[in-house]
């Protein structure tokens, strides 16, 4: 399992969802990736994606979640 969050500098809450995720994902040695959305990569998941809110996780490479998660709906995700 891989997890990646996208996330913007400007968000507020990206910040809060990436401190959400990082040390459930590290309990469990899950690789977590934060691609910002202004980077190359970034710029093509969000065409891709047709992302409109952020963050946005995908588990994976696909996109299961937009918004801020709650960390029982974090827990769900990882426990997949």
């Amino acid at each position: 399992m891989e997890i990646e969050i996208l996330v913007s500098q400007q968000c507020r809450s990206c910040a809060s969802e990436v401190a959400r995720w990082k040390p459930l994902c590290d309990a469990r040695q899950i690789p977590l990736a934060v691609c910002d959305v202004g980077s190359p990569r970034g710029r093509e998941l969000v065409a891709r994606l047709d992302l409109k809110v952020l963050p946005a996780v995908m588990v994976d490479g696909v996109l299961r979640a937009v918004g801020v998660q709650s960390l029982e709906e974090v827990e769900t995700l990882l426990n997949g």
